[in-house]
């Protein structure tokens, strides 16, 4: 194998098999393209809006034949469509993704007895469980799947290397720290949770699951359908929650920068919609007045205490930055723009888009998608025009973001 800069792996050579493939991509760790050793092109792909969502192939040696893929829950192809819309071959996996693929036998359907058991993809699609890429090795006679970061077994149902999560730093924010690769576990090599029906891991670092287009963290999410209503947690787990988050290392580096500028480190509470104006009407939490609130009846869990704690330390520690400097060098900007820069950098240090790469145009849509709604919310309540629709929060969103997602970050001043 042969990997780039930026941890892409770029070329795969089966020596036993004698073939050697090399791949060309875009900015989201996306292959656009596939080629042999000579450079002469295989085969091409199209994506949809989900990293691994993968919706045509083109094979260069075969007339220039197109396929549709067919994907499952998990984003796993269970079936391909050639141009006459005719099911070409099909797909079935075991537990943790081994592929078993059938074309159809001499009555040409499929489900019956005479279905032919293929080896590999006739078609050439290398793309199947959770839409990752398989690799056909050892002369065909072991499949590994790359899953960007890392490669899982199927025969065993492990990362054959361990969680490179706060092991490997990525330039963009995750720093090395051992204990962030716990964040799915204390097992680091264990795929999905040992739930590979429910989550995916496009990156070999985090998993989630996709419902209704959005990213869930939490079986309670996956299983829910990340409804906007989830029952309402116990008050007791979710101070437990907070107590936690407090001890967590990015909300300590944040509450530290927040000291070291001489403002008051907030307090954390609970409240339940009954009990908090702004949590009933809908949000997740809010920051003023020297303290956070975290509201009970929307965070599921730990992990989304944790979220919305660093997202209001981070608007806590811009607003301390703006009180003790004033508005300059990253905050000489409108109103309106200092609200969407505040929202950007949160978004950004929360890891709610975390199922993206960092620097990709998917995290960027992530984030201002996710900041959008804020920015309105804000503006509508201070009865600002010009960012109190969607649209308008959008475009200054773009407008702002590649200066506030590189801005100074909490833990340095």
């Amino acid at each position: 194998m042969a990997y780039d800069a930026l941890g892409r792996r770029i070329k795969k050579e089966d020596c036993i098999a004698d073939d050697e493939t090399l791949y060309w991509y875009n900015n989201n760790w996306q292959v656009l393209a596939a080629s042999d050793g000579a450079g002469n092109c295989l085969r091409i792909f199209a994506y949809g809006n989900y990293i691994d969502e993968v919706l045509v192939h083109q094979e260069m040696n075969n007339n220039y034949q197109l396929y549709y893929a067919l994907q499952d829950h998990l984003y796993s192809v269970v079936a391909l469509l050639d141009q006459n819309n005719t099911v070409a071959e099909r797909t079935e996996y075991d537990s943790y993704g081994k592929p078993t693929i059938f074309a159809a036998g001499t009555d040409g359907t499929y489900f019956t007895a005479d279905d032919e058991q293929l080896t590999q993809s006739a078609c050439g699609n290398p793309y199947h469980f959770t839409g990752r890429r398989v690799d056909v090795i050892d002369g065909g006679n072991k499949l590994l799947q790359y899953s960007r970061n890392r490669y899982l077994d199927y025969e065993t149902g492990r990362w054959l290397s361990h969680d490179p999560l706060g092991m490997v730093p990525d330039g963009h924010g995750i720093r090395f720290d051992i204990t962030i690769q716990y964040t799915d576990g204390l097992n680091v090599y264990n795929y999905a949770q040992n739930t590979p029906v429910l989550y995916t891991d496009p990156h070999g670092k985090v998993v989630f699951c996709i419902v209704a287009g959005m990213a869930c963290f939490t079986a309670a999410c996956c299983l829910s359908g990340c409804s906007s209503s989830p029952p309402p947690p116990n008050h007791t787990s979710c101070e437990a929650h907070v107590a936690a988050a407090l001890k967590d290392p990015k909300v300590d580096g944040i509450y530290k920068s927040i000291k070291s500028f001489g403002c008051s480190l907030p307090k954390v509470l609970c409240k339940s919609d009954a009990d908090d104006r702004q949590c009933k009407s809908g949000t997740l939490g809010h920051a003023g007045g020297g303290r956070i609130t975290i509201c009970e009846d929307r965070a599921r869990g730990a992990a989304d205490v944790l979220e919305d704690v660093i997202h209001e330390a981070v608007h806590i520690y811009d607003q301390c930055v703006m009180e003790k400097r004033g508005y300059t060098g990253l905050w000489r900007r409108t109103p309106q723009g200092r609200i969407a820069c505040m929202e950007i950098r949160a978004y950004d240090m929360d890891g709610s888009c975390k199922m993206h790469p960092k620097g990709s145009s998917a995290y960027e849509t992530c984030i201002i998608n996710r900041a959008a709604n804020s920015v309105v919310s804000y503006c509508k309540s201070r009865k600002w025009q010009g960012c109190d629709t969607l649209a308008e929060a959008k475009y200054i969103l773009k407008s702002h973001y590649a200066k506030c997602i590189g801005g100074s970050c909490p833990n340095k001043k």
